[in-house]
């Protein structure tokens, strides 16, 4: 029988970026933002794009095939993006796009149908609807086919 124990910092590596100190814990290489700033900029607004959200590490990431549960979270923080850059997303604009043609080019099958199914007329139905409750019950002892 499997049990996975509980996460700690020695379930964790150091993140790209980052490394090792005496202490044992993880702290960011010097100059390291200035050498590749821009591309990390970049893939945040790419991210954000595609996905709705970016993540922020933490300068651990968990190591692979390690599958400890709860304890110590030393994961990468995730971040909506907000604001209108977020609402025209290229991934939102082609979805909508998509839909719209759909929509157009697609109405006349949508239209047939819609006019092939049997769908009732809400006048009939008020008409029956209301004439269910004013039905008299019939006499007891007589049916109504026994006039």
């Amino acid at each position: 029988m499997r049990s996975y124990c509980t996460c700690t910092e020695m379930d964790f590596e150091c993140d790209v970026g980052f490394t090792r100190t005496d202490q044992g814990s993880c702290s960011k290489i010097p100059d390291y933002d200035k050498q590749i700033g821009s591309s990390v900029v970049e893939d945040a607004s790419a991210t954000c794009e595609s996905f709705g959200y970016y993540t922020v590490t933490q300068g651990y990431r968990k190591i692979p095939g390690n599958r400890c549960y709860g304890g110590l979270d030393l994961n990468p923080t995730s971040y909506s993006c907000s604001g209108v850059s977020g609402l025209f997303s290229l991934k939102n604009v082609m979805t909508l796009l998509v839909v719209g043609l759909i929509i157009y080019f697609g109405w006349p099958a949508i239209e047939a149908i819609v006019l092939i199914l049997p769908i009732p007329d809400p006048k009939d139905m008020l008409e029956r609807v209301t004439s269910l409750f004013n039905r008299k019950p019939a006499p007891k002892g007589r049916t109504p086919a026994s006039k």
